[in-house]
């Protein structure tokens, strides 16, 4: 086989390769259309002949190159084309840099021929020289499956990437048709001075990927804390319910126990009967987390001497994601108890239909009181809304409902819409 067809045809194993690699890479990361198989050997094949074939074809296939490649790119991963084309510029430029870097080692070493062997004698040399390659690309591949970090990057980013991609592809395109760029490749000193580029690039694509590994490790660690303070909470409420149901109990076996004759006198039994009476007004809906929740912002309203009227009619657990209906009662009702003054009443009315729980917390409004509340106000301390209003919106958002804040009757309304969860419901 000739030198020229020897050299070609590594050249062009080696550029397809690559370009397999990495495009194999990014459907690791990214779920493609069957289209993929397709768009990949044509995105193999392209820079390949571009590098290959003889003059003028190279310059043919470069600009039909330069406009192939990102409809290769974008094609078989309709919908998550962002992620498809930033996952591209993370794992192959980052190459491309490396690999400069490394021929330019291999030039400063003496290897006059690099990976275009000339003869069939050069070839195990070639080979030698190209492994190492290899470590290397796989482990840009399998970097961003590891880290997810890249994914929540704004669409502007990998839009930015390739339209600066595809302008320097041009320029390259004008230089070759003006014959500027040399035939024989770059000179050692080109080479030297490209290498420093790439290890600047490389040093400040390192400080980059460092500030995305903290910035994720501290969204992790700020999730985890989130994670274990609703768990508390749910443990607190699970904790006041089964208080709430031993107290039932005790209730009920304490009636029976006074209706034994001779065990009490009529007016002790008449005023343990009141005393039965009043605490049995806890027993308010048969949700459990709910009526946890009134437990505990009983003594709220009573320290603050307020009324709460809760009537919630639900004879069982809510068919709803039960964190964001704790949130969103306990916030609500300490905002409403807050605002209120002596003597007033606060009203909690819950209901279960159409496949929706609709609940309702009222209170008086004063003069002077900024109902909806500013954004980001505190309550404490005021007479005014607003404590917990972030953190209700946000965990209703996260369970799919609504929260809407009004004014109906000189009296400040907040109403809570929560889907009914089907399999929940089912049990139920």
């Amino acid at each position: 086989m000739p030198a020229p067809a020897l050299s070609m045809i590594c050249r062009l194993a080696a550029i397809a390769g690559i370009q397999c690699l990495v495009l194999l890479g990014i459907r690791r990361c990214v779920p493609a259309t069957r289209l993929f198989w397709p768009c990949l050997g044509l995105m193999a094949l392209l820079p390949a002949l571009g590098v290959c074939l003889p003059a003028p074809f190279p310059t043919l296939v470069s600009a039909l190159a330069l406009v192939l490649e990102p409809v290769c790119l974008i094609l078989p991963f309709r919908g998550r084309a962002r992620e498809s084309v930033l996952c591209f510029f993370l794992i192959f430029y980052p190459f491309i840099l490396l690999l400069s870097l490394y021929e330019a080692l291999l030039t400063l070493a003496g290897f006059t021929v690099l990976f275009a062997p000339e003869n069939w004698s050069q070839l195990p040399g070639t080979v030698v020289r190209f492994l190492p390659l290899l470590p290397v690309l796989w482990l840009l591949c399998w970097l961003p499956r590891r880290f997810s970090g890249w994914r929540r990057m704004p669409a502007w980013v990998p839009l930015g990437l390739l339209i600066v991609d595809r302008l320097g592809s041009l320029l390259s395109l004008c230089l070759d048709l003006f014959g500027d760029i040399p035939a024989d490749g770059l000179t050692p000193d080109a080479l030297l001075l490209l290498a420093c580029l790439s290890a600047v690039v490389l040093v400040l694509a390192s400080a980059i990927a460092l500030l995305v590994w903290q910035d994720q490790r501290g969204a992790r660690l700020r999730i985890e804390q989130l994670e274990r303070q609703r768990q508390m909470h749910l443990d607190y409420y699970r904790s006041l319910s089964d208080t709430l149901q031993t107290f039932r109990l005790l209730r009920h076996d304490l009636r029976h126990y006074m209706n034994l004759p001779g065990v009490a006198t009529s007016e002790l039994r008449d005023r343990m009967q009141a005393t039965l009476e009043q605490a049995g007004q806890l027993e308010l809906c048969g949700d459990p987390y709910l009526n946890a929740v009134l437990f505990a912002k009983m003594r709220l309203a009573r320290d603050k001497q307020v009324r709460l009227d809760a009537r919630a009619a639900l004879d069982g657990p809510a068919p709803v994601d039960g964190p964001a209906l704790i949130c969103a009662a306990s916030n609500l009702l300490e905002n409403a108890l807050e605002a209120a003054r002596p003597g007033e009443t606060v009203e909690l009315a819950a209901i279960c239909q159409a496949g929706m729980l609709v609940m309702e917390i009222t209170n008086p409004l004063h003069e002077g009181d900024r109902f909806p509340p500013r954004a980001g106000f505190s309550a404490k301390g005021g007479p005014l809304h607003g404590l917990g209003l972030t953190s209700v919106r946000r965990v209703l958002a996260e369970a799919d409902g609504t929260l809407t804040l009004e004014v109906r009757d000189d009296r400040a309304v907040a109403r809570v819409l929560l889907p009914c969860q089907e399999e929940t419901a089912g049990a139920t």
